[in-house]
């Protein structure tokens, strides 16, 4: 997979992040609609997503830095 790919993918993991933490808030923020349980559970789900995905962020990141930048020919 080339520098281009992996920065996209990268990109669209640090949107995914960025959705999963407004869940969590508005989760936490909201607490007047589910059960507490049932709100918990939820909110653990999305922590242990949010965990997963910021280790395929970091994971990206290393191979985005391992990838040597493609250089513009003059």
């Amino acid at each position: 997979m080339n520098r281009n790919d992996l920065i996209a993918r990268k990109d669209g993991v640090r949107r995914e992040i960025m959705q999963v933490r407004r869940e969590i808030n508005g989760l936490k923020m909201n607490q007047g609609g589910q059960s507490y349980k049932r709100q918990k559970k939820k909110v653990r789900a999305l922590e242990d997503k949010l965990e997963t995905l910021m280790g395929q962020e970091s994971e990206l990141r290393q191979q985005i830095d391992r990838t040597a930048p493609e250089t513009a020919e003059s």
